[in-house]
């Protein structure tokens, strides 16, 4: 079970979520879940401009002990890390050198043709992951992998400029191996989206983690059953295991007015990693009270 909390106590609506016009009035928290105890609206918004200081002392803590990697180049696409199953923990990044094939897909009012998924890599390093610490990319990352210790991982471009701020994109399972008790844990904090990509993603991902959206949403863009999209515009299930934070709208699923998945993760599931409150990972951002920032939209 999850606490979810809204800043808004009503909102109208959208297509996205199922609605159609006229469009309806919504509470704050709204959805199927059982337990509407833990639906708490409105609340204290947010503040998610002050994560932008936190991503600073996440680069900082990684320049300090070898984890830091700088823009990729103009000639690369960013960088792809990958956790290991190994003991010691370790991971392996390598530059992205080309992403995969374009295709149509919709995301905040228009249709793009454009890729978010890996092509190529090349240049692969593996290193000891930083226990208890940070490791920082200045550049789009690509994210999957088996977490075996408690570590950060962040991307942001500074001077933090909108028009080049980067994402974190999910390209595979995240996995705690089955061990829940706080030993292991992950943070990925984006400085704009954390996205799920089209066909990097397997058909039943699961996310171990918690997620961090600063400027953007947690989501997968809407996928079109048509114009080359359709291979992968449906996959079956998505399991999370942590929590989120979605300054954004967050988006997996698009169904129709009839309510009828058309695109994105067909069933979801989502369980808040209760260590994360009193043990939350390395530099992570939380408030005085050691409340966890921790929201998300249920549908």
């Amino acid at each position: 079970d999850s606490l979810v909390t809204s800043a808004k106590e009503t909102y109208v609506c959208q297509p996205l979520h199922g609605c159609s016009a006229p469009f309806e009035t919504k509470s704050g928290v709204w959805g199927t879940g059982e337990i509407q105890e833990l639906w708490k609206y409105p609340v204290s918004p947010i503040d998610y401009a002050s994560i932008t200081l936190d991503l600073l002392k996440v680069k900082t803590a990684a320049e300090a002990t070898g984890h830091y990697y700088g823009p990729s180049g103009s000639e690369a696409h960013g960088y792809q890390i990958v956790f290991n199953d190994t003991n010691p923990a370790t991971y392996s990044i390598s530059v992205v050198t080309s992403k995969g094939p374009e295709v149509w897909s919709w995301w905040e009012g228009s249709y793009e043709k454009l890729s978010h998924d890996v092509g190529a890599t090349e240049l692969p390093v593996t290193k000891q992951v930083p226990s208890g610490g940070a490791i920082f990319v200045e550049d789009t990352l690509w994210l999957k992998g088996d977490i075996r210790d408690r570590v950060t991982v962040a991307a942001g471009l500074f001077p933090d400029t909108p028009a080049t701020n980067v994402d974190i994109i999910l390209n595979g399972n995240i996995s705690y191996g089955g061990v829940k008790d706080g030993t292991r844990v992950l943070a990925a904090i984006a400085q704009r989206h954390i996205l799920i990509p089209w066909s990097g993603a397997p058909n039943d991902l699961a996310l171990d983690g918690a997620f961090v959206a600063q400027k953007g949403s947690f989501h997968r863009r809407y996928y079109p059953n048509c114009c080359g999209s359709e291979e992968h515009d449906l996959k079956a299930s998505l399991n999370r295991f942590g929590m989120i934070a979605s300054n954004g709208v967050p988006a997996t699923s698009w169904v129709d007015g009839g309510g009828n998945v058309t695109s994105g993760y067909q069933s979801s599931s989502s369980e808040y990693d209760v260590n994360l409150l009193y043990g939350p990972p390395p530099y992570f951002p939380a408030s005085e009270e050691y409340e966890f920032i921790s929201w998300e939209e249920v549908q």
